[in-house]
């Protein structure tokens, strides 16, 4: 098992490692501050609301024809 622990190979893979971490963070960076800005801008409703109309005036009631009174009688 001490062969293990003194294995040159051991400790070899960092560097590669820590270099490819390097270049993905600074290539995110690099091309988040590159890119145009999005601005969200979020939809209209889809309506809006309106309150009801007022209530219309009742029609008028039918005409009904009345004839004039009479005059009054003399005698």
């Amino acid at each position: 098992m001490t062969a293990m622990a003194s294995s040159p190979k051991r400790g070899h893979n960092w560097p590669p490692m820590a270099m490819a971490l390097a270049i993905v963070l600074i290539s995110t960076t690099v091309v988040s501050a590159a890119a145009d800005s999005y601005i969200y801008s979020s939809p209209p409703p889809p309506y809006e609301y309106k309150s009801p109309p007022p209530p219309s005036p009742s029609p008028p009631p039918p005409y009904v024809y009345k004839s004039p009174p009479t005059p009054p009688y003399e005698h």
